[in-house]
């Protein structure tokens, strides 16, 4: 099978340190010369290297970055006219490419009503989206560096297999919940503790002007319980040994509801069943809803919390019109006799029954999701369900050594207990989940669709922080 040309390390690599080349189509081309040229792996990057210190790239950078200066000098003026600025940050806070700036009918009623005349949309990104982009990020950093804060970090992997790490951070209020900011996305070159804990010591050299003595306004880290995040707040603590560290409670939860998922084996099979049958079938999916009446709700996704037990319930609430449908139906023979074989079976009612039991933990899940809760809440919230399950030995031992996980999850726990300070007033309204960062992802994703595979990394931060900080 042929690699294709982002799947070699080495090329990735020499693409980040020089920009001028980029991958479109599985195409290696030079931005600066406009042509295209040849990557042999055996060679390495030895003729991409000549071709940089060759005289006619140079001079095409020479020329680029004269005709650069010519355009930004006729043009753009931010002290006198601040309109080109603005509808950039309003595109991006809509989340409209840029190159709809191009669009003639757009320059048009822009210039009909407003007697303005529209850039280049390669202009707007060269001379407004960074300005605009430091512009609020330093707002950013004004509002966080004299305030008590706490940082949230999660990594993911995005559609291009990329390793993206978010890192926001927030004020640590005694009134009320303050929103979180994005303050930096980054591509990785491995997920490990060291990578991401140098990264955030640069979001903090960045916060407090590489003041390290102002390192002790952090006094909260918030991750999910992946080990290099738990390693890395380990490092961190090393340096701010004051510095709280707590794992995401909905993490916590949804790891409880992963320990149900695995001990319903009849039921997960069912419903995997049942998402081959409707997932990509629209005539089964039209037919159950003649015989049943019901729409079909989400399908779940393992990794979104808690869906596959709200799934799980809906079968339950449901069971007898689903299995009419199963009987009704004249789908494939050998996925009919399986499913009415599972559904049938006295160990299907037996599981089917303990998810339903166990049904208030994504009802937990959705509450602690909400932006607006005290410490106090988001405790009780938790207190709720260990109330909850300690009737059930197994899963209450589960979910109590999941807790023991978490780091300083006790100071917490005690919070609405102990007599609080003047230095603790701080803490009554902090996150204790990492709810923001996910949230921060999937705008990421939405943002990097199909059409946008092109955008670098450098654009795309810049793009999802102005967006995110903005909604």
């Amino acid at each position: 099978m042929v690699k294709m040309l982002h799947e070699y390390k080495a090329l990735t690599k020499f693409i980040k340190q020089n920009p001028c080349f980029c991958i479109n189509q599985n195409k290696l081309f030079c931005n600066v010369c406009d042509v295209e040229r040849r990557y042999s792996p055996g060679e390495g990057t030895r003729d991409l290297e000549r071709h940089l210190r060759s005289l006619s790239h140079k001079s095409s950078t020479e020329r680029k970055t004269i005709q650069t200066r010519l355009q930004l000098e006729r043009h753009f003026d931010s002290n006198k006219d601040s309109f080109h600025s603005e509808i950039l940050e309003l595109f991006v806070k809509m989340n409209i490419p840029i190159y709809k700036l191009q669009d003639e009918n757009l320059k048009t009623f822009i210039s009909k009503y407003t007697g303005k005349k529209l850039l280049d949309e390669s202009m707007y990104r060269k001379a407004f989206l960074e300005k605009v982009f430091t512009k609020k990020q330093n707002e950013v950093r004004d509002l966080l560096k004299n305030e008590n804060i706490y940082l949230m970090f999660d990594e993911t992997t995005d559609a291009s297999g990329r390793y993206i790490l978010n890192i926001l951070s927030g004020i640590c209020s005694p009134s009320q919940r303050e929103r979180s900011y994005l303050i930096k996305t980054v591509e990785l070159d491995k997920t490990n503790a060291l990578n991401v804990n140098t990264e955030i010591l640069e979001v903090l050299n960045w916060i407090y002007n590489s003041d390290v003595s102002k390192f002790s306004n952090v006094k909260l880290l918030v991750s999910d319980g992946a080990p290099y995040a738990v390693k890395a707040a380990k490092l961190l603590k090393e340096l701010m040994p004051k510095v709280l560290h707590v794992v995401c409670l909905c993490h916590n939860l949804h790891n409880l509801c992963e320990s149900i998922r695995s001990d319903s084996p009849n039921l997960n099979l069912f419903v995997a069943f049942m998402k081959k049958v409707l997932i990509k079938n629209y005539s089964n999916r039209n037919r159950f809803a003649e015989i049943t009446n019901l729409s079909i709700p989400k399908f779940p996704i393992i990794t979104r919390w808690g869906t596959w037990i709200d799934f799980s319930v809906w079968i339950f609430n449901n069971l007898e019109s689903i299995k009419k449908f199963i009987h009704e139906s004249d789908f494939e023979q050998q996925n009919q006799d399986n499913m009415l074989e599972i559904i049938e079976s006295d160990t299907f009612e037996r599981e089917i029954t303990l998810v339903k039991e166990h049904s208030f933990l994504t009802n937990a899940i959705t509450t602690l999701e909400n932006g607006n809760l005290s410490t106090i809440d988001q405790i009780s919230k938790l207190k709720y369900v260990l109330e909850k399950i300690n009737n059930q030995k197994k899963y209450s031992d589960r979910l109590g050594n999941i807790l023991l996980k978490n780091p300083d999850l006790n100071y917490f726990m005690n919070f609405n207990e102990m007599k609080i300070t003047e230095q603790e007033k701080c803490f009554s309204y902090v996150p204790l989940t990492s709810v923001d960062v996910e949230r921060s992802f999937s705008k990421f994703k939405h943002i990097f669709s199909d059409q946008r595979r092109s955008m670098k990394i450098e654009n795309l931060e810049m793009y999802l922080t102005l967006n995110f900080n903005e909604n």
